[in-house]
């Protein structure tokens, strides 16, 4: 009877183990999870590859080096869910890649995970590309000065193109290098032509298609 008894309390005793081991495996672990979608259409992105870095404070040693946490996959329906275990970091950091896409990475906060659990959601944008030239079409001036830009690159998006202006005067026939914007986006362009005491203000919209190099030319 007594024999019976130690056996159920050991095992009791090792439930209880079982348990709290559980439970502090699960404190242990970061959860970063999120919504993978095209930064222009919204729809959800499957196939993404995910992959959360850190820089590993070590022996109150900073790494200045990014080490690999987890890595995994979006689903059909745009969804991921990385869990890796926690470490003590100077900083966190998202990269997002799918071919035809440009790369996607962003820096935040180990704050934001003391709660165990973030959500970060990944807004993606197809490769495209613009290559401007302008041409002062005849008759031409010395005095004529003529400027464009682009109005609705979006904001989350590190385009090589930018939202100043790019400015010309003279006699010009000038090819400006491509740059990025997203894939499958309407860019809305300002045009800007000055001679002596006129000015003339248009717009355009051009519809950029994914991975490829829209060629636009402006005479003016």
């Amino acid at each position: 009877m007594l024999i019976h008894k130690m056996h159920k309390n050991s095992i009791f005793f090792l439930l209880i183990l079982i348990s709290l081991f559980s439970c502090k495996k699960k404190e242990e672990n970061y959860s970063l999870n999120g919504k993978v979608s095209d930064i222009i259409t919204g729809s959800p992105i499957s196939g993404v590859t995910l992959e959360v870095q850190g820089k590993v404070i070590s022996s109150s040693t900073y790494s200045s080096m990014f080490s690999t946490f987890a890595t995994g996959t979006s689903g059909s329906d745009g969804y991921y869910a990385l869990d890796f275990e926690k470490e003590k970091v100077t900083v966190f950091k998202l990269i997002a890649r799918k071919n035809g896409y440009l790369l996607y990475e962003i820096e935040f906060s180990p704050d934001l995970l003391s709660s165990g659990s973030y959500t970060l959601d990944v807004l993606l944008a197809n490769n495209g590309w613009i290559s401007v030239r302008v041409v002062n079409a005849l008759p031409s001036f010395a005095n004529d000065e003529f400027s464009y830009r682009f109005l609705n690159i979006p904001v989350d998006i590190a385009s090589s193109c930018g939202s100043g202006y790019n400015s010309f005067s003279g006699i010009v026939d000038q090819q400006v290098e491509a740059c990025f914007v997203p894939g499958g986006m309407n860019l809305v362009i300002e045009k800007n032509y000055n001679h002596e005491q006129t000015h003339i203000q248009t717009f355009d919209t051009l519809y950029i298609i994914p991975n490829d190099t829209l060629e636009y030319i402006i005479q003016y």
